[in-house]
């Protein structure tokens, strides 16, 4: 093995990544009124502003529909109904490249999406939404903003975007209001909703004070940070526009609104440009990986190793950072040391023909998934089983159940897979393989096991999930169970897909996505969509594969996903190059996307996070 090729092992490890937030709490990772009064409302362009606000006060949560619709009830002929979340970028919108939802009946319906408000000072209020609809149907909706109302126009096609502002919503002491759309969509009608605001009007005096209190803030948000923290530059270029805020806040009394604003714009750039000191950089590789900020501790780090064992069998050898050959448990050992605390393994049912010829893919039976997650435990790592229920690779186009459960009833194959599954468990924790999480299925978009009906998708997921949980149980462990989809651009499909386990009662923990680049949409997307299950089921999330190239070229004889003339072209939006810092930034900015999910909104709790990064060494 050349010099350095363990870091660029290590890079190409880490460009895989599982990702998980949990919705919950674990040790581990874990109406308004229906008449139309008198209210002043205005197009945006036509409009005089009589009232001053102030423009960082909207108190909507998830108005604008960047992340998801959180916060918001929707109600369509009287059932729930899920909105479309989507990116004006993905679909072609030039008048909106930001997110918005989408909603759309089929048959002629009434429609409520509505939000309260709570925790609001007395007085005067203005709310304003974005909103364009189809041209060719017909529509009869409102906006409410406590009680005041008035008609929205939403009949002016696509990317034809309209804004309305309802002014004079007075709050009184309860400090409550509801905010809604609401009316009746004909049949087959859509629109498209975005940028629902609300904001106090202030008089100067208020303003004043707001924008003081805002500097003031931010202030004393940057006298707690720590120099050690952050490169000598960008602390003291941070200390320049503290210096200066202060003064202009120290001055307040004789300083305009503008004024202060502008010191506190400065201020929040310079607070935004420190670079952390624990930036990562390879040196000689010249990779660097600049710090996601709000990362808990509970993130875990893990490669996928499962074909570990087929390498060392083919003659590959491993060396530590000095370039000295190094064993097994060494080699787990350096990536404990690395800061990897998770591996994945793969492990289908019999990989072999019947001579006994391996299929491929690393041959990856329990055998191998217990030999392998030994090493992992005895070097501190936890480990991830990701059983596909088949003999060979499970994926969205092909599910076959293992030849030995061929021609099984449905029945059959429950039980199967119950037996199966407990005994796999069990064996490879009394091997002292610390199991920490169990896939029931790989990428089961259209079926599991030879399965394709839900119905009988959900009693084999439900049957591995149960088998897992207790056999973890019977052994003192709580083990995690995850489910795991591909495309997650599809979001209306994640939707089906979490409706339907809830739907059947799947005993699942986590929903599980695989994430790609150059197939699977835009990561603003992935955030949003993951989101939405999690604050909708209350489950924990996570991107349990994703991958990018760090070379177009072939380095094994065997054709690789990404390589000259396919998938090779940049990702619109995405800083990637085929590189080891592309692939460095790739990785990063998964990292980030999952981050962002951020806390559940429907509890108190804080969602903890956890990362695995996976790929196949």
């Amino acid at each position: 093995m050349k010099s350095g090729m363990v870091k660029r092992m290590l890079a190409a490890a880490l460009a895989a990544t599982l990702i998980v937030t949990s919705a919950g709490t674990t040790d581990v990772w874990a109406a308004g009124s229906e008449e139309t009064v008198s209210v002043s409302v205005e197009e945006t362009e036509e409009s005089t502003e009589n009232v001053k606000t102030a423009s960082s006060s909207n108190l909507i949560t998830n108005g604008d529909f960047e992340t998801d619709a959180s916060g918001w009830t929707f109600l369509l002929g009287g059932g729930d109904y899920s909105p479309n979340l989507k990116k004006g970028t993905d679909t072609g919108m030039t008048n909106n490249t930001t997110g918005y939802i989408n909603i759309w009946s089929e048959n002629e319906a009434e429609f409520v999406m509505s939000q309260e408000i709570t925790g609001l000072s007395a007085g005067n209020y203005t709310a304003m939404l974005s909103i364009d609809g189809a041209n060719d149907k017909t529509a009869d909706l409102k906006f409410y903003a406590g009680d005041e109302s008035t008609v929205l126009s939403t009949e002016n096609g696509w990317n034809n975007w309209s804004t309305f502002k309802v002014e004079n919503i007075v709050v009184d002491e309860s400090g409550s209001i509801i905010i809604k759309i609401a009316g009746t969509l004909g049949a087959g009608y859509w629109f498209d909703v975005d940028d629902i605001t609300l904001t106090k009007n202030l008089s100067d005096g208020e303003e004043k004070t707001e924008a003081a209190e805002a500097l003031n803030t931010l202030i004393t948000a940057c006298e707690a940070l720590t120099e050690s923290d952050y490169t000598s530059d960008t602390w003291s270029a941070l200390q320049t526009a503290l210096t200066s805020a202060k003064a202009v806040y120290g001055d307040k009394d004789n300083k305009t609104v503008e004024e202060l604003t502008e010191a506190k714009t400065v201020l929040q750039a310079a607070k935004d440009a420190l670079v952390d000191a624990g930036i990562v950089d390879t040196g000689a590789d010249g990779i660097f990986v600049q710090k996601v900020d709000g990362l808990s501790n509970d993130f875990i780090k893990g490669v996928d190793v499962s074909s570990y064992v087929s390498l060392r069998d083919s003659g590959v050898t491993f060396k530590d950072w000095n370039g000295n050959v190094i064993g097994d448990q060494e080699f787990f050992s350096q990536l404990k040391e690395a800061g990897v605390n998770y591996v994945r393994i793969r492990v289908w049912n019999d990989p072999y023909d019947s001579n006994g010829k391996g299929y491929g893919g690393g041959n990856n039976d329990l055998a191998k998934a217990k030999k392998i997650g030994k090493w992992a435990t005895d070097a501190g790592m936890k480990v991830l089983i990701d059983f596909h229920y088949s003999d060979f690779w499970a994926d969205p186009g092909k599910q076959k159940a293992p030849k030995a459960w061929a021609g099984y009833t449905i029945d059959q194959k429950v039980t199967a897979v119950s037996d199966y599954t407990t005994a796999s468990i069990t064996e490879l924790l009394d091997a002292g393989v610390d199991v920490g999480m169990v896939q029931v299925g790989n990428e089961t978009n259209n079926g599991v096991c030879g399965e394709s009906t839900w119905e009988n998708m959900c009693r084999i997921f439900d049957a591995g999930a149960d088998a897992v949980h207790a056999a973890g149980e019977a052994k003192g462990k709580n083990i995690l169970v995850a489910v795991h989809f591909a495309n997650p651009e599809k979001s209306a499909n994640y939707a089906t897909y979490a409706k339907n386990l809830n739907t059947y009662d799947v005993s699942y923990d986590v929903f599980a996505s695989s994430y790609y680049p150059y197939w699977h949409g835009t990561l603003d997307n992935l955030t949003s969509t993951l989101k939405n299950i999690a604050d909708t089921y209350d489950k924990k999330v996570m991107v349990a594969e994703t991958s990018w190239a760090t070379s177009l070229e072939d380095g094994d004889g065997h054709e690789n996903t990404v390589r000259k003339g396919n998938n090779d072209t940049k990702v619109d939006g995405m800083d990637y190059t085929f590189s080891i810092q592309g692939q460095a930034n790739e990785v990063r900015s998964v990292i980030s996307a999952i981050n962002n999910i951020g806390d559940n909104g429907k509890q108190t709790f804080k969602r903890q996070e956890l990362l695995c990064k996976s790929a196949c060494l």
